[in-house]
């Protein structure tokens, strides 16, 4: 309750000293002070609200209008705001468990950005990377990158503040279930990367010649565009027989091992 205090008061004080006067000249001031202000401020220690891959806590004045397993759609003073879990993320941090990097802004006509890092509930330190651009005569998208979550919005300029103050708050309570999304997302890809690659290489194969024009002919009912789109998706990883993922391997984002599995919403 204390916490949610001062996220409440936190809001009301950027409305009172910038809601009026943000604009493009002064954005960078107003927004990295906002921004300052919700770091400074205890990440929620728990979650309120439960999905089968991830957890977080909603403060009470953000709505939820809709969700699926992977994404949730916030309401933040009456702004409608995209939240997704990078489960693409999750799972190369599983296998490839390298430095994370962020994605950059496609559009050159980009007013405010800023990259950083914070301590999320479980006190483990978390990128972040936030953009914004100008999408309208008054209405400017936003985007905001985690290591695993994305959120993005389309907000009139005065909204910003809060809305950013609201978004921090969340995510620096998000708790991913790992052990869910490698289940549902590893196990049932390589499977199938399995069968396919046994079912190619029954087919008696020359010793030499493009892999298409050899098998050409070899199976009138088979669909050779299919085939090989699908092996050679790349997000699509393989592993050895030796080296299935366990599903016991995954860890919570804050590192914790064994985490029991969380409950769907």
């Amino acid at each position: 309750m204390k916490r949610m205090i001062k996220i409440l008061i936190a809001g009301l004080l950027l409305s009172i000293l910038t809601g009026c006067g943000v604009n493009e000249d002064n954005l960078k001031t107003v927004l990295d002070q906002t921004i300052q202000s919700a770091l400074a401020v205890a990440a929620y220690p728990s979650q309120n609200q439960h999905k089968s891959f991830y957890s977080y806590y909603l403060p009470l004045n953000v709505g939820k209008k809709e969700s699926t397993e992977t994404s949730v759609v916030l309401e933040v003073e009456n702004n409608m705001v995209l939240m997704t879990l990078n489960v693409s993320a999750v799972v190369a941090n599983r296998y490839y468990p390298l430095e994370t990097t962020l994605p950059s802004p496609v559009s050159s006509n980009v007013l405010y950005r800023k990259e950083g890092t914070f301590t999320d509930y479980n006190k483990q330190i978390v990128k972040y990377a936030m953009y914004i651009s100008k999408s309208g005569s008054n209405t400017y998208l936003l985007y905001l990158w985690t290591d695993y979550f994305e959120f993005k919005c389309d907000v009139p300029i005065s909204a910003l503040p809060n809305v950013i103050n609201y978004l921090f708050a969340i995510v620096r309570s998000c708790r991913v279930n790992h052990n869910a999304v490698l289940a549902t997302y590893t196990h049932k890809e390589s499977l199938n990367n399995v069968v396919e690659t046994v079912d190619l290489f029954k087919k008696k194969v020359p010793e030499s010649g493009p892999l298409t024009e050899i098998l050409e002919g070899k199976d009138d009912n088979y669909d050779w565009s299919v085939e090989e789109s699908d092996v050679s998706n790349p997000n699509v990883p393989v592993y050895p027989d030796n080296n299935q993922p366990d599903d016991n391997g995954g860890l919570d984002e804050g590192g914790q091992e064994g985490e029991e599995p969380l409950g769907d919403e």
